[in-house]
């Protein structure tokens, strides 16, 4: 009898286990047809105040097997199953970034109302969610928010934190990319254009090169009349050249209708980029090299220098195509003078009486700039090194003060020879070596040497380089270079000793002469 009721007992039981199995699957099932109605949970953060919708791609169970983690009864959701298969799902659930991007993108162009869970969500809790694979939707950009759109993100709901350890929430951080922009300048001595600056130092009609960086922000594929467009600012002092090249994942671009296209008008350069190539090379590297010259007289000369900036305007949502922009990155060229100060010699070392109405020609080493004469000046460095001096042209009369300058110079070493002396002071021809330097001052009083160091003035993120920098100008070490006269006879100078030879060949004459008359005098008296 006991043994009946054990027997009994026995299938009494394995009935109920039975039974409770099949409940606990048809409970499973059941989530997973609505994807709501479990106890996971997905917390989004910095969503900057942007809208989005989250859809279910397939539902799972997680088990543990042999100490691993692995997913049972796989169901695909009917919408996505040309694109993920129930044998599949595992090994694109541990895809990487740029697999994952691309998933997402197919997975969001067939996503439908049936397979839509949650909508509306901002930062916060999207709770209910059965253990699963989801895709997250951007729908609405806050119009305060200038990064691009953020990526579709997927999701992947398995009860476990970034660890490994058991978590019924997903904690989710969006990325939101903002674009930047970098302007700099190209250091003019570096042949292998690998030196790149926020100020440098150049001479009136010298072209100057500058490269821009950014890089294409990621787009959806159905993503349509998109922006990407650089807009460089030249100051008064720069004439626009040319874009010099263009590259966009370290290939070469042509300018075409299907690229990009090139406008320049007053001083504004803007290089646009087509629709369709913004999508098809998103995340990609975008290099742009272009020239402008310093251009005469609306160079401008001393410490405030001539500022050229840059900026990006993209679209930062391509669900109503609203555009944001990045800040100016500005870069500065200086353009100096040398100044001369012309003192009277006998009181060089006291009062320093200044000399008005001297005049200078100016020689330095450019040979394109060169006036004529052509060359003027040797300089012996050693026995086989010799620097000619070409001749530049001369500086206006020194004022009562005895100053006078010559503008549109780049920093280095000049010759002046002076042409004409003070009413009352000798020519003094010798010419005067006069180096031209340049220091440059940001406002947190740090001093940049842009002759010393090179040039290689750079900050990080630099925007404002026109009010960051302030450049001081020095000849031999001083505000100006001094050069002294003496009082007396003009000396023989450069191309002015013919007529003094000529003075004193006619003088000599008229002694000879004069001896001559007075002989032959003489000799009549004795004759009569």
């Amino acid at each position: 009898m006991k043994n009946n009721i054990r027997k009994s007992v026995r299938r009494w039981l394995a009935l109920a286990m039975t039974i409770a199995m099949l409940f606990t699957m048809a409970t499973t099932v059941m989530a997973a047809d609505s994807g709501l109605g479990g106890s996971y949970s997905i917390s989004i953060t910095n969503g900057s105040g942007n809208t989005y919708s989250l859809y279910q791609i397939a539902t799972y169970d997680v088990e543990t097997l042999d100490s691993k983690t692995v997913y049972t009864n796989i169901d695909v959701n009917s919408d996505y199953s040309n694109i993920i298969t129930d044998n599949n799902l595992e090994t694109v659930a541990g895809y990487g970034a740029t697999d994952a991007a691309a998933l997402a993108v197919t997975l969001k162009e067939a996503a439908s109302a049936t397979t839509l869970v949650a909508s509306g969500v901002t930062d916060g809790e999207i709770s209910g969610l059965v253990t699963g694979y989801y895709l997250l939707v951007e729908t609405a950009h806050s119009t305060t928010d200038a990064s691009t759109a953020t990526q579709y993100c997927l999701i992947n709901v398995d009860g476990l934190d970034d660890q490994g350890n058991v978590s019924a929430t997903e904690t989710v951080t969006l990325k939101n990319s903002t674009p930047t922009l970098t302007k700099k300048i190209i250091l003019e001595s570096d042949a292998t254009d690998q030196t790149l600056v926020d100020a440098n130092v150049a001479a009136a009609g010298d072209t100057v090169r500058y490269q821009i960086d950014t890089v294409i922000p990621t787009y959806s594929s159905d993503a349509t009349d998109l922006v990407f467009t650089i807009t460089d600012t030249l100051s008064d002092g720069l004439e626009y050249k040319e874009v010099e090249s263009v590259t966009v994942g370290g290939g070469a671009v042509t300018e075409a209708a299907d690229t990009y296209s090139v406008e320049h008008s007053n001083g504004v350069v803007t290089i646009a980029f087509a629709s369709d190539y913004i999508k098809a090379h998103y995340g990609e590297a975008v290099v742009v090299k272009l020239s402008a010259t310093l251009t005469g007289s609306n160079v401008n000369i001393g410490e405030d220098g001539n500022p050229n900036s840059a900026k990006l305007t993209y679209t930062n949502n391509w669900v109503d195509n609203s555009t944001s922009k990045t800040e100016e990155d500005s870069v500065i060229t200086y353009v100096g003078e040398l100044q001369i100060f012309k003192i009277d010699y006998d009181t060089k070392d006291t009062t320093k009486e200044p000399l008005s109405g001297a005049v200078f020609a100016i020689y330095g080493t450019d040979a394109t700039k060169a006036k004529t004469p052509a060359t003027g000046i040797e300089t012996t460095i050693s026995p086989d090194k010799v620097i000619t001096y070409y001749y530049y042209g001369t500086t206006n009369a020194t004022d009562a003060s005895g100053l006078t300058s010559y503008s549109g110079l780049d920093q280095g070493t000049y010759y002046a020879v002076e042409i004409t002396a003070p009413a009352g002071y000798s020519v003094d021809s010798t010419p005067v070596e006069l180096t031209v330097t340049v220091t440059a001052k940001n406002t947190s009083s740090v001093t940049l040497d842009l002759e010393t160091e090179g040039e290689k003035v750079s900050t990080s993120g630099n925007d404002n380089t026109e009010t960051e920098y302030k450049a001081t100008w020095t000849t031999n070490g001083n505000v100006s270079g001094t050069i002294t006269n003496k009082k007396g006879l003009t000396m023989p100078g450069t191309g002015g000793i013919g007529t003094t030879l000529f003075t004193f060949g006619g003088l000599a004459l008229v002694i000879l002469a004069a001896i001559m008359f007075i002989a032959y005098t003489k000799k009549q008296r004795k004759q009569a």
